[in-house]
């Protein structure tokens, strides 16, 4: 039987949405190593409180939850929904 997820929004959006609130994406110097090659840290970032909130293992089109979007807000200090 289905259940409801609750609310999610696309990484492209998010982005879009903490941009107007400040926000930027940047990557890290730090690189991950994984089977499928050397992967560049995104995260974004709040300089008003120097929060962030990692999105590396995301692309643009995919989904974050609710707990996810509540876990974002907390981090970057900014309202997404």
């Amino acid at each position: 039987m289905p259940v409801p997820a609750g609310p999610k929004i696309r990484i492209s959006d998010l982005i879009a949405i903490a941009a107007k609130q400040g926000c930027i994406v940047r990557f890290s110097n730090l690189r991950l190593v994984t089977p499928s090659g050397i992967v560049p840290i995104r995260f974004l970032y709040n300089s008003a409180n120097r929060g962030r909130f990692d999105i590396t293992d995301y692309e643009d089109g995919e989904y974050l939850v609710a707990s996810e979007i509540e876990n974002a807000e907390r981090r970057l200090q900014i309202k997404i929904l």
